[in-house]
């Protein structure tokens, strides 16, 4: 990757860390080598104690490592990246404490051989001032790049392609929790002074060199989903943020809750400078429809006796553990039910590597291979029809729900041809 060229190839960023969507990924990477593809995990979802997925940077580069070479696809033809790295998981304690933890996680998404780095210690923490200020984030900032720059040069040189992305969005990462009337574009004074003193602490740090690896800023162009709703951007509504980048050739915006947007609105934000787009939750989401379709097969098909219970299985767990939903839907009894399953939010990402659920989810394979007939298929998931040539009519549960996150991501490549 290191004639990479952002702004005018774009980036597509696959925000996890779930191993059907990292299949899907390669398989469009196979199918279309000219795609730049970042393949990213979270600091929620990865870090030094494991992360609600129970991996550590290590782990996680290795489990995209071994399915991207099972589609013989070579490290140098995807990027490995981190997103939202710093105190974000940490916040209930002291700022010194969180931020011990950033460094030290920081240091070991670098020696993982992650070359993409999303800094974004705006979290405040214990003893913060909410919301934290930009002085403050800025030298978080610069703290966290120092220790990556002293990694990355230790393991590979002055010549390492490690780069930066800072800046946050707004609303935090994960989707509103509310019906807005709008989502406020973040004003053009915000990223000047963002930029100037990230640039003010790198200095401070004795890092200014590294002010040319940061490729990207995150900041919010107005779009955003919820639950049940989805803010689409409009060519344009973000100009502002477009021309005033201009200033700076070598440096693009990162569009996080790009998810559900349509190919159109993605286009747009891409020729409006948006050249790194985010998605992460339409991908488990699209997944999920496609196992739940699935299920109807099973349950529609006469000559299955032995039925699975994966729908079952998932409600329990989620009942049981709500820590990764409760704080985020409100409502009704029946209300939070109908939003465990079908929320945009999608929080039933989080129980997808559940001891339970992932044995049930391999029973549930099994079985629905044995359901499946062109029938079936026509009526519950008939887009895949379109994908027949890439898999040679081989219409197995594997391949649909492969292809069930392919769609997704052919969506995001052709807005960025487009």
């Amino acid at each position: 990757m290191s004639k990479l060229n952002i702004k005018q190839n774009g980036i597509i960023s696959i925000c996890s860390a779930h191993e059907d969507v990292l299949k899907a990924s390669f398989f469009f990477l196979k199918n279309n080598p000219k795609a730049t593809i970042a393949i990213e995990s979270t600091v929620q979802q990865v870090n030094q104690y494991g992360g609600y997925t129970g991996m550590t940077p290590k782990d996680y580069a290795k489990m995209v490592s071994d399915i991207a070479k099972k589609y013989d696809i070579k490290s140098d033809a995807y990027i490995l990246g981190g997103d939202h790295l710093g105190p974000n998981t940490w916040t209930s304690l002291e700022s010194s404490e969180a931020m011990s933890k950033s460094l030290e996680l920081i240091a070991e998404y670098v020696k993982a051989g992650y070359t993409k780095l999303h800094i974004d210690p705006s979290m405040p923490c214990k003893d913060d001032i909410n919301p934290l200020p930009i002085k403050v984030i800025a030298e978080r900032t610069a703290q966290m790049v120092e220790v990556a720059e002293a990694v990355a040069k230790e393991m590979y040189g002055e010549s390492n392609e490690v780069f930066y992305v800072v800046g946050t969005e707004v609303p935090p990462p994960g989707g509103a929790k509310s019906h807005e009337s709008d989502v406020s574009i973040t004003p053009t004074e915000d990223v000047k002074e963002t930029i100037a003193l990230i640039k003010e602490y790198f200095e401070k740090y004795n890092i200014a060199y590294a002010w040319d690896k940061v490729k990207g800023v995150v900041v919010q162009p107005g779009v955003e989903f919820g639950d049940d709703f989805v803010f689409p951007y409009k060519k344009g509504q973000a100009s502002h943020l477009s021309k005033f980048i201009e200033e700076y050739p070598s440096i693009v915006y990162e569009a996080h809750s790009t998810d559900y947007q349509t190919e159109e609105s993605l286009n747009s934000l891409f020729n409006d400078t948006f050249s790194i787009l985010k998605v992460g939750p339409e991908l488990t989401f699209a997944w999920r429809e496609a196992l739940y379709a699935l299920d109807m097969i099973e349950k529609e098909n006469p000559y299955i006796v032995q039925k699975t219970n994966i729908r079952v299985i998932v409600e329990e767990e989620m009942i049981k553990n709500d820590k990764y939903w409760k704080p985020y839907y409100i409502g009704t009894e029946s209300e939070e039910a109908y939003k465990r399953v079908y929320s945009l939010s999608d929080r039933i990402r989080y129980y997808w590597a559940t001891p339970s659920i992932k044995k049930e989810v391999i029973k549930a394979k099994d079985n629905f291979d044995k359901a499946l007939s062109y029938a079936l298929i026509s009526q519950y998931v008939p887009w895949v029809f379109k994908y027949r040539e890439y898999i040679e009519d081989n219409f197995s549960t594997e391949n649909i729900l492969v292809l069930s996150v392919y769609k997704v991501i052919e969506k995001y490549y052709n807005a960025l041809k487009g």
